[in-house]
């Protein structure tokens, strides 16, 4: 008696049917054993076709399941990949519109994470009333970080209130430092008349501001990227305008000592 011959006792019919249908996987000796177990307990030809049924379920489960795994990692070698794409800095080919969306999505977003999450980090010191500090002027910078989220987001989904809520505040933020650089100038002596504390270390915050801003602006107002959108001419000018009205706004609100 072979050593299968016993462990094959306690075998399903199922089983016993799969490794003589498959003999490729079992040593020979291994497949004519099941066979002898097969005719020692005299399978009826109904059970003989249930039990290869079952198999075949069995399989078809098993496949199915190896089809889906294998799916999943192609999406995930294909987002990583594209992700990448995006993000290297060094591209053999100009990027694609989609990449270009892509990127700005991800950098507005992670600005409004990067300002809720200090908002509400220091919003303890804010409450507390030894700093003297109004939760009124605190709460435009909180409702600026999710602002930022949620544009972020309806831009990456093109949706066309994504891409006006991004207009207002890149415009208002290009615009914004322009004006707020001039008031500093005024403010520090740099213009005639004034007295002179002029710090040089915002000059390079405020040129890349501009400059960050004003490479968004001429992205997102060209025409194929409007007619994604569905932003036609009038409706372009009037979001350049209230984002210049804002930033009009916060250059009188400078002015004034704010």
């Amino acid at each position: 008696m072979t050593p299968f011959a016993e462990k094959y006792k306690t075998l399903s019919v199922a089983q016993l049917l799969e490794i003589i249908d498959t003999p490729g996987n079992y040593q020979p000796v291994a497949v004519t054993a099941a066979e002898d177990e097969l005719l020692a307990r005299n399978i009826s030809i109904a059970e003989m076709a249930e039990a290869r049924a079952e198999n075949e379920l069995r399989a078809n489960e098993k496949e199915a399941k190896s089809e889906r795994k294998k799916a999943f990692e192609n999406k995930l070698v294909n987002a990583a990949g594209s992700v990448i794409d995006t993000i290297n800095p060094v591209q053999k080919t100009p990027a694609s519109l989609n990449r270009v969306i892509l990127l700005i999505s991800i950098v507005f977003g992670i600005l409004g994470v990067v300002q809720v999450y200090y908002l509400v980090r220091y919003l303890p010191v804010v409450l507390n009333n030894s700093y003297h500090i109004s939760i009124s002027i605190t709460m435009p910078y909180f409702f600026q970080g999710f602002y930022l989220l949620g544009t972020a987001f309806l831009f990456w989904k093109r949706m066309k209130w994504g891409w006006i809520f991004l207009g207002i505040y890149i415009t208002y933020s290009a615009l914004g430092a322009i004006f707020i650089m001039l008031v500093e100038l005024w403010r520090s002596g740099i213009l005639p008349g004034t007295p002179r504390r002029y710090y040089q270390d915002y000059a390079p915050s405020f040129l890349f501001n501009v400059l960050f801003y004003g490479c968004c602006i001429w992205f997102i107002y060209k025409s194929n990227v409007r007619e994604l959108y569905k932003i036609d001419k009038p409706l372009a000018i009037i979001t350049a305008a209230a984002g210049l009205f804002m930033a009009l706004l916060v250059f009188v609100l400078a002015l004034h000592g704010f």
